[in-house]
């Protein structure tokens, strides 16, 4: 297994950075930002990989794994029928409004995400950093 590691041995990992909860509002938007321009930059490098994009091209299974892991979970998520501790304390409250427009939002975008054609896999993107 490929695994990527942090900045070194003594660095936090993201996850449980913003797990300590004491990340403001603007710093959660300055990284928040900074993540979509990396993943903008890494789609947009795939696209231009017509080799790499072949290669993953048929990965079925790795598709259903991102739109399970991503949008999948989220409504039992946001409606507490999973236990998320940092959603606990305090409660995250979704009127039902919301999270109709959200799982709508959900459902469209797993449908895409199984329907693209021009995806890599984490997998064959670690091997292309090595």
């Amino acid at each position: 297994m490929i695994i990527m590691d942090d900045v070194g041995e003594d660095s936090l990992a993201l996850k449980d950075f913003m797990k300590e909860g004491k990340v403001s509002v603007d710093m959660a938007e300055e990284i928040g930002a900074a993540i979509g321009a990396f993943l903008g930059g890494l789609h947009k490098w795939g696209r231009g990989n017509e080799e790499l994009c072949a290669s993953v091209k048929g990965n079925a299974q790795a598709k259903k794994l991102s739109a399970w892991v991503f949008y999948g979970r989220l409504e039992e998520t946001l409606t507490g029928a999973v236990d998320v501790p940092k959603l606990l304390d305090p409660p995250l409250v979704v009127d039902e409004e919301d999270l109709k427009a959200v799982v709508a939002l959900a459902k469209e975008t797993t449908e895409a995400l199984l329907a693209a054609e021009h995806s890599v896999s984490y997998q064959k993107f670690c091997q292309y950093l090595h």
